[in-house]
């Protein structure tokens, strides 16, 4: 993901606070994920959006296939590449003529593709936590902390490193996303992609003769 915002460089006191748990419930031996809460938080609220994306996006796919005459449920199982192309390519006669749906759906598509790598290297990858110190201030340790993910993707070794705010900035990232894809299935708050009238009222008659 390209931040829009630049995370500060500046060092802060440093800490790093485990995840509180119960030693009475543990077992033994029993050995919890080494990563600040604050880290976790986050990568659950990213992970959880791409699974209320992926429901969304297969809803508005399903739809328009039928639609098409392909009661087929294959495609389901195919990549988020393969399911992707099928929208694209099965929007194109129902709003041929409304050219502002067609280019959100391409930038949907564009955009989800790009935080599916996040996304996939944070539940995916090998997750480290890079801890940097940087002197002693007023008697605190001042440094920084960052998620350091370790993926592949078609191959390709990929590794890349999140602050606690870029981390932030991929979850804003993804609730955008989710928020397009929302508007796009139910039909709603479609005044923020900017549709016309005409391409309202399209959308919604198509999205309400295949209500399931």
């Amino acid at each position: 993901m390209k931040n829009k915002e630049q995370s500060s460089t500046s060092p802060h006191p440093f800490s790093f606070a485990m995840p509180p748990f119960d030693p009475s419930r543990a077992r033994h031996p029993s050995s919890f994920v080494g990563i600040p809460e604050e880290f976790l938080l986050l990568i659950g609220h990213i992970i959880g959006a791409w699974s209320q994306f992926d429901m969304s996006f297969n809803q508005l796919l399903g739809k328009l296939l039928i639609a098409a005459g392909d009661v087929s449920d294959r495609w389901e199982m195919e990549s988020f590449k393969r399911r992707s192309k099928r929208l694209r390519q099965a929007c194109q006669p129902r709003f041929k003529d409304h050219h502002a749906i067609l280019r959100s759906v391409d930038q949907l598509v564009a955009d989800a593709r790009n935080l599916q790598t996040d996304r996939n290297l944070i539940a995916h990858g090998h997750i480290l936590i890079k801890m940097q110190t940087l002197g002693v201030v007023d008697n605190q340790i001042q440094g920084k902390l960052s998620l350091y993910c370790i993926g592949q993707e078609g191959g390709t070794r990929l590794e890349r490193e999140y602050s606690l705010h870029e981390l932030e900035l991929v979850r804003y990232e993804f609730a955008y996303l989710c928020g397009r894809m929302s508007a796009l299935v139910t039909g709603e708050n479609l005044h923020h992609l900017q549709f016309s009238s005409a391409d309202m009222d399209a959308l919604r008659s198509f999205l309400s003769e295949h209500d399931d």
